[in-house]
């Protein structure tokens, strides 16, 4: 997240000197010539009139979601509300969800190869990761194994272990391939994982140069359009 923060807050500050020193300058040039001003140039006029204002109520709000971001991790509900935006998120909830079945995997391949036995290791993996949902996951998967339930059937209502998990075991421990099953579908998951943050870092520069260039866009669009008729004024 460091850099969109960065972009953010140069993007917030080019804004705000925009608009608290620049239109200001030429809000006084545009009525002593009493130039017909155009709609957008009215509208930044009027936004640069109440930008502290705005501004205030903007930082307020931004405040207020991070505190409370930060007091939903002190109970089990916080965090599981917490994970769920998380996995909202388009691409970045791609990105989390695959980590967090990268680790477990991994964490279960590891310990399945230590000899404890699958619906233990199920648990420690998912405690693991720290993930409430993944948690939920496990139990109810473990409870189904030590049920004598098949894990494949049980899978398919798992909201964050994904149904190929339950498929390979059921295929693996009838061969005694379990670890190293687990193992590879780890690696792939991890493999995956990689990619999609590369893939993340690639698409969040240009969306956040497109958006920073819309704002400039705005702005400049806005001062200059009256600059035209003035111009055409002075040479007639």
């Amino acid at each position: 997240m460091t850099y969109p923060l960065i972009i953010g807050i140069l993007a917030l500050t080019i804004v705000s000197g925009f608009m608290m020193l620049v239109v200001a300058q030429f809000e006084e040039i545009f009525y002593d010539w009493g130039t017909q001003l155009p709609y957008l140039t009215v509208l930044l006029i009027n936004i640069s009139h109440h930008y502290p204002l705005i501004l205030l109520i903007a930082v307020s709000i931004l405040a207020a979601v991070i505190i409370t971001w930060y007091l939903l991790k002190f109970s089990i509900l916080g965090r599981r509300i917490r994970e769920s935006i998380v996995l909202m998120i388009p691409v970045i909830g791609r990105v989390h969800r695959t980590s967090l079945i990268a680790r477990f995997l991994r964490s279960v391949s590891t310990s399945v190869a230590t000899g404890i036995q699958l619906p233990q290791a199920m648990r420690l993996g998912a405690d693991a990761t720290g993930s409430t949902l993944l948690i939920n996951d496990a139990e109810y998967l473990a409870s189904e194994v030590e049920q004598g339930q098949s894990i494949f059937v049980a899978n398919q209502s798992a909201r964050i272990v994904p149904p190929l998990f339950g498929y390979c075991v059921q295929v693996a421990v009838g061969r005694e391939e379990l670890p190293s099953t687990i193992g590879k579908l780890a690696r792939s998951y991890e493999n995956r994982a990689i990619h999609t943050q590369a893939m993340l870092r690639v698409i969040l520069a240009p969306v956040l140069i497109i958006i920073l260039g819309g704002f400039m866009f705005f702005g400049i669009g806005g001062m200059f359009l009256p600059l035209v008729s003035l111009v055409n004024a002075v040479s007639g």
